[in-house]
């Protein structure tokens, strides 16, 4: 690596489909377009793409900014929170959400 380059942390997604004209492989592909022009502290940032063919699939690859699942972080968050905690950061979470 050079000097400017560093280490980061990201998650991958990978979406696959039988044909290149695959619904789900042109639903990823347009989510993908969307997703290069945001630029929101909610919304995941955008890394890079790669489609390949793979086992006789086509396949989008999908690079963003390291993420947790949901179930991780409601665990390990939420487990020591009492009720009204819990549900005011259940809301606080949705609000996020829905202002994205």
């Amino acid at each position: 690596t050079s000097s400017n380059e560093r280490a980061v942390s990201v998650s991958v997604f990978r979406i696959a489909g039988q044909s290149e004209d695959d619904p789900l492989l042109v639903q990823a592909r347009n989510g993908v377009k969307r997703l290069k022009m945001l630029r929101h502290p909610n919304i995941l940032r955008y890394i890079d793409t790669l489609e390949i063919q793979e086992r006789g699939q086509h396949v989008v690859y999908l690079v963003t900014e390291k993420v947790s699942s949901l179930d991780e972080t409601m665990g390990s968050v939420v487990s020591s929170m009492g009720r009204t905690d819990k549900e005011k950061y259940l809301m606080m979470g949705l609000e996020q959400i829905t202002s994205a």
